[in-house]
């Protein structure tokens, strides 16, 4: 039983920590495929953001380019060749209105038109309505203009100097990530941040130069325009109100041309334009272009705020799932098979065992009755039909057991066959010798004492009836 408990124990302990390990291995594995998932899944939400940015900043730079292509003279309602301003009508679907401030502080607009340029307007087609709807937005500039923002009058920040702090080319070079980074390395966040500082520094370079290009290349109006007298647009915030402001020099006067777009509009249409990629995308707005916000357009400042999550897609039975059911189940079936065939052997050994024990229990008893009664016979305590009752010459030759041995031997006897011998008997038992004697007497038998100390002066009264009857004790049940 203190066996069985120590294999089946053993096993147990064996199993659980295979188990244990293969568990450990296989989380291991399945944390490390999970990992795998969720920067597959980050390096998809980034390459679809840097589609998205691609292309609202594509939007975004066709307005510029259109805008910048404008001269100075249209900003005014009856331009230098005595033809109206194109701005009357408006000036596109993301501009709200266009205005001019002059070295001393006057605002007009070109869609604001007096009384007999608004004559000549209704008569080209420009609709009083399109007008009057110019003359309620110039009011609301107004408003805007003169209020503070974070200490400063519009009026103020939109008369400032427009500087361009970024070099994008420079950027570049410094955002530009190691291409000869491994695959496996490039979905994790560090290189796709700045995978992205990178994309949108070129896009920034490339709009630069198309700009400047623009500019460079815009035909004057008439002999009386100035070359390369205008600036590029930059970006202003008043508020939640979006401004594109240049600076225009004519004939050495020193103007501030700006735009005011319709913000939420334009804001609308450029994330109509993602959805594909970016269903849930939002814009906010940002204050400073920085070459480090990789996830801000470069032709206006807004910043690709992301709703998507970034979630591993359910990865299904994938080759190292399937690899370790099968190694589970494989597993599985060792367990039960060792389980199976060490329960074979233990039972196996149980029936031997039990067959050894049954096999000496049941020859003890027949093999000892055997040795006593030959003993018996070699010691005369037996009566040979026609003998004296000794055995024949020819069994003399047998070894005699020692005196110590004797009484031994008869302390194993009943006590009628203790009695049958007598003084005899016991001289018959210290002469006589048998195989039986010498092994019992190694066993520690103790009865020749007790023969000799108790019995001797009784005799073996019962002797003579057992030999003169030729009786065996053995076969009359004593």
């Amino acid at each position: 039983m203190k066996r069985s408990f120590l294999i089946w124990g053993s096993l147990l302990l064996c199993g659980a920590l295979i188990l244990g390990a293969f568990g450990f291995l296989s989380r291991a594995l399945l944390d490390s495929e999970q990992q795998r998932l969720v920067d597959q899944s980050r390096a998809d939400l980034e390459e679809r953001s840097r589609l998205a940015l691609s292309q609202m900043d594509g939007v975004a730079t066709g307005l510029l380019i259109a805008e910048s292509q404008r001269a100075a003279e249209e900003f005014q309602v009856t331009m230098p060749d005595g033809q109206l301003s194109p701005l009357v009508a408006g000036s596109g679907d993301f501009v709200r209105l266009n205005f001019e401030i002059d070295s001393e502080g006057q605002i007009r607009s070109p869609q604001i038109p007096n009384a007999q340029e608004k004559l000549r307007a209704l008569a080209s087609g420009v609709e009083g309505e399109t007008l009057q709807k110019f003359e309620q937005d110039f009011v609301e500039l107004k408003r805007v203009l003169n209020q503070s923002y974070e200490g400063k009058k519009g009026f103020q920040m939109a008369c400032a100097n427009v500087n361009e702090l970024v070099d994008w080319g420079q950027a570049f070079e410094v955002q530009k990530p190691d291409w000869s980074t491994p695959s496996q390395l490039k979905q994790e966040a560090g290189y796709q941040t700045q995978f992205n500082n990178a994309t949108r520094s070129k896009r920034g370079a490339v709009l630069k130069d198309t700009l400047e290009k623009v500019v460079d290349n815009r035909s004057p109006l008439n002999e009386l325009t100035v070359r390369n007298s205008l600036g590029a647009y930059e970006p202003l915030w008043l508020g939640e109100e979006l401004f594109l402001i240049r600076e225009s020099n004519r004939a050495g006067v020193l103007y501030r041309q700006g735009i005011w777009l319709q913000t939420a509009k334009l804001r609308e249409s450029l994330l109509d334009g993602v959805k594909e990629w970016l269903p849930e995308a939002g814009l906010e707005k940002v204050s400073n272009v920085e070459a480090t916000q990789p996830l801000a357009l470069v032709a206006l400042p807004w910043q690709l705020v992301r709703q998507e999550p970034v979630v591993a897609q359910a990865a299904g039975w994938t080759p190292l799932r399937v690899s370790l059911l099968m190694g589970w189940l494989a597993l599985g079936l060792a367990l039960l098979a060792a389980g199976s065939l060490v329960r074979g052997v233990v039972r196996l050994s149980e029936r031997r065992a039990d067959f050894v024990s049954s096999v000496t229990h049941e020859l003890r008893t027949p093999l000892t009755t055997f040795r006593l009664y030959s003993g018996m016979l070699v010691d005369g305590m037996v009566h040979w039909k026609g003998t004296t009752g000794q055995l024949p010459a020819h069994h003399e030759h047998r070894g005699r057991a020692p005196a110590s041995s004797r009484g031994k031997c008869l302390g194993l006897l009943p006590t009628g066959k203790r009695r049958a011998g007598g003084a005899k008997g016991e001289d018959n038992l210290g002469r006589a010798s048998s195989p039986l004697r010498g092994s019992l007497a190694g066993a520690g038998c103790t009865g020749g004492g007790r023969l000799r100390s108790g019995q001797r002066g009784a005799g073996f009264r019962d002797r003579n009836r057992y030999l003169r009857g030729g009786a065996d004790p053995f076969q009359s049940g004593r």
